[in-house]
């Protein structure tokens, strides 16, 4: 016979309860001229910030003595409609995890138009737009498409940001390492161009040049107007670019990548974790998806902060300490709150960005510090070779630090042999760099 679990009576507020005190703490800080956030609200209160949010946000009960100590130190005395009992049973409770969507959830209409232009008289196609907005997943879910693996069999990927010579580095995944340096030898770039050109033309071949942050080399350029204006090819180009190539040609399409619509960005908070129960939960995601225009990193990043500690997935708590970001601009125009025409999408993302980082310093110096060591790497490494960064600590600490990073979703993730692999995502390992000071802060050991 199973064990009866053990029960613990527990508090809620009430809505009276929540308004009463809502009211006192904004007439607190009114008072003092100052902006309501948690962390304030906790200092004066003497509590953690955790406890402090489940008590306003009604997340969880709470012993009667806490809530007591929240109501005093604004000066209010509990009172008997201001709470509700619950009941709690301690006990363990195994939390279901969400059927993951598919790779591309929410581009299936662009999916289909790229495959249809590859499967037809496309030659190149060429996916533009800027850091994090979703290029490579978009890249990913073509080359995995059933019908296009079954018309170009040899699937070939080739990432030249991490190459010092694109061409070379394209060169040895069609041609091999071999026939790469006798073409070099031969006739130079002329003659690997030449050479490349003909194996995508007599070989089917999906091909997909990835990480071009500026408009491709020459010589990339030269391969590319060589592949669309030849009279047959058998081999199809994926590019994803930050500045497309220029190439006038019908052979060649291109696509400039908007963000993903605040249906597809609903379903996915709630798919990371953030529920979104109530209008209000509603109204703080459609403003948050408008000011950044569905960028699916920037959006992530967000989801990941409210996901985690102390927020736990409030989406209202995170609005009460931030929503002024999206609401007031700075006293310098320059940095309004929302894009606008001197300041672009790409600055703003930058921003908030780089605003996350700076709360993760605050917050989490170690997972920070990680992050920092982490990002002199541009390759996915397996956990153990990132928790060999931070050895000195205990193995506990270590876990739990990778476990905060994967939370918030500053590391991604590959499975190389069925061990996972992570990296920092390219834009915000550029970011880390950007705003790693000369030496990492301090951070407690232990």
């Amino acid at each position: 016979m199973a064990p009866t679990p053990r029960v613990k009576r527990r508090s809620l507020l009430t809505d009276a309860g929540s308004e009463r005190l809502s009211q006192a703490i904004q007439s607190h800080y009114q008072a003092q001229n100052l902006r309501v956030n948690s962390r304030q609200i906790a200092q004066t209160a003497q509590l953690p910030v955790e406890t402090t949010i489940n008590i306003l946000y009604r997340q969880q009960g709470c012993d009667l003595k806490t809530i007591k100590t929240l109501f005093q130190a604004f000066d209010l005395r509990v009172q008997r409609d201001d709470l509700e009992t619950v009941r709690t049973e301690l006990r363990e409770e195994t939390e279901v995890q969400p059927e993951p969507l598919p790779l591309g959830f929410g581009r299936a209409a662009v999916l289909d138009q790229l495959k249809q232009q590859l499967q037809g008289d496309t030659w190149v196609v060429a996916i533009a737009g800027m850091a994090g907005i979703g290029k490579t997943t978009l890249a990913q879910g073509l080359i995995a498409d059933p019908a296009l693996r079954e018309a170009y069999p040899l699937v070939l990927a080739v990432n030249v940001s991490q190459a010092a010579l694109e061409l070379v580095a394209i060169g040895r995944q069609v041609l091999g390492e071999a026939l790469t340096h006798r073409a070099q030898q031969a006739g130079g770039v002329s003659a690997l161009v030449e050479a490349i050109g003909a194996k995508l033309q007599s070989h089917p071949c999906l091909l997909w040049l990835d990480g071009f942050n500026a408009v491709p080399s020459s010589a990339v350029q030269e391969l590319l107007t060589q592949v669309v204006t030849g009279e047959e090819m058998r081999s199809r180009l994926i590019l994803t670019v930050e500045t497309p190539p220029l190439l006038p040609s019908p052979r060649c399409q291109q696509l400039d990548l908007d963000g993903l619509d605040l249906p597809t960005i609903a379903t996915l908070f709630q798919q990371w974790g953030v529920p979104l129960a109530t209008a209000s939960d509603r109204d703080c995601l459609r403003t948050i998806h408008s000011t950044y225009h569905g960028h699916p990193l920037a959006l992530k990043i967000i989801a990941g902060e409210i996901r985690s500690r102390p927020y736990s997935g409030n989406i209202r708590a995170y609005w009460q300490d931030y929503g002024y970001e999206y609401e007031i601009a700075a006293t310098n125009p320059d940095q309004a709150a929302t894009p606008t025409p001197t300041r672009s999408l790409s600055d703003w993302v930058l921003t908030l960005l780089e605003r996350a980082s700076q709360r993760l310093a605050q917050q989490m110096p170690l997972a920070y510090e990680l992050l920092c060591m982490g990002a002199t790497n541009r390759q996915f490494a397996s956990e153990q070779g990132w928790r060999f960064l931070i050895g000195e600590v205990e193995p506990e600490v270590q876990a739990s630090t990778m476990a905060m990073l994967r939370d918030r979703f500053w590391l991604e993730s590959i499975t190389v042999n069925t061990v996972p692999h992570y990296r920092i995502p390219p834009l915000l390992r550029k970011i880390i760099l950007k705003t790693t000071p000369p030496h990492p802060p301090e951070v407690e050991r232990g």
